[in-house]
């Protein structure tokens, strides 16, 4: 078993955080931004799960496709072009921020904002 998935059973259960072990190890605000995040679970993140939930929305092929790379981090990003020497540059080319891997591209990109929230208008 790997060391990251060692420390966090170390700090949850299966299905929720060891609030107590958390605040005696690390300080408030970061205790408070890690219960903003759902804890491991068995069911929860293991790629036979990702693969039912993307298979198992009722939309496009198309989306659910997306969906399915997405989930198994396999969107070919510069940061993933530069480690396979298809590029010399990780850079986001929208923005210029120093990685673009699939976290940016879908959510932290300012142009992945300007789109997230013209669709949230609507």
């Amino acid at each position: 078993m790997g060391a990251k998935s060692q420390s966090s059973q170390q700090l949850c259960c299966p299905g929720e955080w060891d609030v107590d072990k958390l605040r005696r190890w690390l300080p408030d605000p970061v205790v408070n931004r890690i219960l903003t995040i759902s804890p491991p679970s068995p069911k929860k993140g293991t790629a036979d799960h990702l693969f039912k939930l993307a298979w198992k929305w009722n939309g496009p092929e198309r989306i659910r496709s997306f969906i399915w790379l997405v989930a198994h981090e396999t969107i070919l990003t510069n940061t993933k072009r530069k480690r396979r020497h298809l590029t010399i540059d990780a850079r986001c080319h929208q923005c210029n921020f120093v990685t673009e891997d699939a976290l940016h591209v879908l959510r932290n990109c300012s142009s992945a904002t300007i789109i997230w929230n013209l669709l949230q208008a609507n």
